[in-house]
C-alpha cells in the first residue's frame, strides 16, 4: 500500500455543514424558547460580529474570541444533543468511505477547526466511532458540565499542518482531503492531496498543481 494515513477535514468534507454556525444558531434558539430574550439577542449580536469577522478575512483568533463568548456558560450536554440532528447531514457514501479506509488498513485522522467534543459526538451518531484513530481539533474547556472556555489547539490553517506534523509520520505516505482555503497548507504537505469541488479558485489552483479534484468522497479510490 503506497499510502498509510488519511487526514480528513470535517466540516463541508465529511459532514455537509459548518458545525460552528449550526451550533451558534441552535444555542440562540434555545435561549429564545426558554424565554431568555436578552441572552438570545446577545448571542445573535455576537454571532453577527463573528460571521462578519470570518467572511471579512480578519484574524481567525479574533473570530474565535467572539465565538468563545457565544459558547461560554452553555451546557456541554446541550451542544452534544445537537449532534444527533447534525448526523443527518453526513451521507452514507461518506460513512462508507471512512470505514473502507479503516478496513483497508489506513490510519484515519480528522483535522479540523471545529471542536473535538462535537465531532466525536457526530462520529458516534453515524457509526464511525472506532473508525477514526484520532481527532485533532479545538476543545471546549468544561467545568461541572458547563463550557467555561475554549482551547484553540487547531485555530488556523497552519495549526492544521502542525497537528499532522506532530504525529511524526512520513507525510509523503499520507492522503489529505479537504474543501476550503483552511485546508490548503495541509494538502500541500502530503503525498496525495485531494480537493473537493466547490471553490472555483481553489479548484483552479489544485488542477495547476496536478492534485486530485473530486465531486464527492465516493470518487476517492483507496
Amino acid at each position: 500500500m503506497k499510502y498509510k494515513y488519511i487526514f480528513w477535514d470535517f466540516d463541508k468534507t465529511i459532514i455537509d455543514l459548518d458545525t460552528d454556525v449550526y451550533s451558534i444558531k441552535d444555542l440562540g434558539l434555545i435561549s429564545l424558547k426558554e424565554g431568555k430574550v436578552l441572552s438570545f439577542f446577545k448571542k445573535l449580536f455576537l454571532a453577527l460580529v463573528a460571521v462578519i469577522l470570518y467572511f471579512s478575512g480578519a484574524d481567525y483568533k479574533i473570530f474565535k474570541k467572539y465565538q468563545t463568548k457565544i459558547y461560554y456558560g452553555s451546557r456541554l450536554e446541550t451542544l452534544l444533543g445537537f449532534t444527533k440532528n447534525y448526523a443527518r447531514h453526513v451521507s452514507s457514501e461518506n460513512v462508507k468511505k471512512v470505514k473502507e479506509a479503516k478496513n483497508k488498513g489506513y490510519k484515519n485522522y480528522i483535522v479540523s477547526l471545529s471542536f473535538t467534543q462535537q465531532i466525536e459526538g457526530i462520529l458516534k451518531n453515524i457509526g464511525l466511532e472506532g473508525y477514526v484513530d484520532k481527532v485533532m481539533a479545538n476543545k471546549f474547556v468544561v467545568k461541572n458540565g458547563i463550557i467555561v472556555g475554549c482551547d484553540f489547539a487547531v485555530d488556523n490553517d497552519y495549526k492544521k499542518v502542525e497537528a499532522i506534523e506532530s504525529l511524526g509520520v512520513d507525510l509523503k505516505k499520507a492522503i489529505a482531503v479537504g474543501d476550503g482555503k483552511h485546508d490548503m497548507p495541509m494538502l500541500e504537505r502530503v503525498g496525495c492531496p485531494i480537493l473537493l469541488e466547490g471553490n472555483k479558485r481553489l479548484v483552479q489552483i489544485a488542477k495547476k498543481r496536478k492534485w486530485k479534484v473530486v465531486d464527492s468522497l465516493g470518487e476517492i479510490k483507496l
